[in-house]
């Protein structure tokens, strides 16, 4: 066999073993490339290159899978409304069978039509220290989703905004497309992860919320981000082209059939 040959049969091959890794085993060769030769029962990883494993990676995560146990999730999400809004949902009728997720995007909520920036954020205060840097967020704030209707949502499962959109500023991140998470939805995100697990987001980094943006003053295009600092949940502001190491976006996934309508 030729080298040119054994070179393809051996990326065969390797494809074939990596299908094979679960997602905990893929999101550790995400992170950490070099952790290839950590994985057990994957015989000829030790071989593999890292343009051949970042390919794949990148393959998988825009793939398309199932939400197999979306009703369930659906079920938090009533109870999430009723313990903490005093809101009685029923997502019963939902079509579950239209939901799909990217690879990697794990925590699904739904944003309930009329949960406005204002409303979030009281719910916030209400529960944990929380400061804004202006009195009222929905007439400074315009964002590329508003709550008129009720949608699910899927993001990483990260406690901290991943670093593959670290030094990427709000201006770029519009230019490349980004579908990027909104103060409505980081709002929610804060309160149901801190309703979930009594912990609280970026407490290390600060989440750049792309899909909205500041539109006071002459300019009309400021950064918006959130981040806990000091015991309290911060919303703040930086310039529309600042990039920096902890300031990240945070992807979200919309998925197909993405209204759903509840019976309240």
């Amino acid at each position: 066999m030729n080298d040119d040959l054994a070179s393809r049969w051996n990326e065969k091959v390797i494809w074939r073993e990596l299908s094979t890794l679960t997602d905990g085993q893929k999101e550790r060769l995400s992170k950490n490339l070099d952790l290839v030769k950590l994985i057990s029962g994957v015989s000829c990883l030790g071989t593999i290159d890292r343009r051949l494993l970042a390919e794949f990676l990148s393959k998988s995560e825009n793939r398309l899978v199932k939400i197999k146990d979306f009703p369930s999730r659906l079920r938090e999400m009533e109870r999430f409304y009723g313990e903490v809004f005093g809101l009685q949902i029923d997502f019963s009728d939902a079509d579950v069978d239209v939901f799909s997720k990217r690879w990697g995007f794990n925590w699904l909520l739904v944003m309930l039509e009329g949960m406005t920036a204002n409303r979030l954020f009281d719910k916030c205060a209400e529960r944990f220290p929380s400061w804004k840097f202006t009195a009222d967020l929905d007439k400074m704030i315009a964002s590329v989703r508003q709550p008129d209707h009720t949608y699910p949502f899927l993001l990483k499962d990260s406690e901290e905004a991943g670093e593959e959109h670290a030094y990427k500023s709000a201006e770029r991140c519009a230019g490349e497309g980004l579908c990027a998470i909104t103060l409505e939805e980081r709002l929610l995100l804060e309160i149901w992860y801190h309703w979930k697990t009594g912990r609280h987001l970026d407490q290390a980094s600060w989440t750049l919320c792309g899909g909205s943006r500041g539109i006071w003053g002459p300019k009309g295009k400021y950064a918006i981000c959130a981040y806990f600092l000091q015991g309290a949940f911060h919303v703040s502001w930086w310039h529309w082209d600042t990039k920096d190491g902890a300031l990240r976006a945070r992807e979200i996934f919309l998925p197909d059939g993405n209204r759903i309508i509840p019976k309240l």
